[in-house]
């Protein structure tokens, strides 16, 4: 709803009546005028105007015509040819302000996804995991206790090479692509790090810049984590 001048000024003098709380001007002007409700958030945004403008009025529009055609070609074009741009580059190369670049891949319905860090998997992992799947199944069916004394774990190595930031990383497609990148865990300088949960316990997390071999797995079995 537009709002009048007369019934912005009227809200920041009964801001000053109200002691200045916003909740309590919202309330006190829907009282008085209940066909043209405020809440206090509208309060707050017309209180800030007036403070730093010293006016109710709306600030004048900037008068930047829309964007024309060619540079909607330029940035769908863009994206098309390289969807793994930032805002910022593409605005770099083309010198339209991201904000624009933003706001014309989403009316074409773009959208930054995320990417997926997955482990590389062989030919009949698949198999595998849907056999595990199905034998799982089976012993639940007679024992629903049963996974209650399983230890679930898991190790990560951190390198200080190849790794990949998903937070700096997007995709900008119509569609989720469902991207991913499979990378290799084994890097030198590098930590690994395994943890694992057993019923109600977290196990680790332990430490160790030897990769995870079955001699070493069984050690750490015998000597770290049975003990726990």
């Amino acid at each position: 709803m537009v709002r009048s001048n007369e019934d912005k000024v009227e809200i920041i003098f009964l801001f000053g009546e109200c002691n200045r709380v916003y909740n309590a001007t919202a309330k006190r002007f829907n009282e008085l005028h209940p066909d043209r409700p405020i809440d206090h958030k509208y309060v707050t945004g017309l209180v800030l105007k007036f403070r730093e403008t010293g006016s109710v009025k709306d600030r004048p529009r900037s008068g930047r015509s829309k964007v024309d055609e060619g540079s909607i070609v330029e940035i769908i074009g863009r994206v098309s040819n390289d969807s793994n741009q930032s805002l910022r580059e593409m605005s770099n190369v083309s010198n339209i302000p991201p904000s624009t670049i933003h706001k014309v891949l989403k009316k074409h319905k773009f959208h930054p996804y995320k990417l997926h860090i997955l482990q590389s998997l062989d030919y009949d992992d698949f198999d595998r995991r849907i056999e595990f799947c199905e034998k799982m199944t089976n012993i639940l069916a007679q024992d629903n206790e049963y996974l209650k004394n399983v230890c679930f774990s898991d190790e990560c190595c951190f390198s200080l090479h190849g790794s990949v930031n998903r937070q700096n990383v997007r995709y900008w497609s119509d569609e989720n692509p469902r991207v991913i990148r499979e990378q290799h865990s084994q890097r030198p300088e590098k930590i690994n790090v395994w943890a694992g949960i057993m019923g109600n316990h977290i196990i680790g997390p332990l430490f160790y810049r030897e990769n995870l071999t079955g001699e070493l797995y069984l050690s750490m079995l015998e000597d770290t984590i049975n003990p726990l």
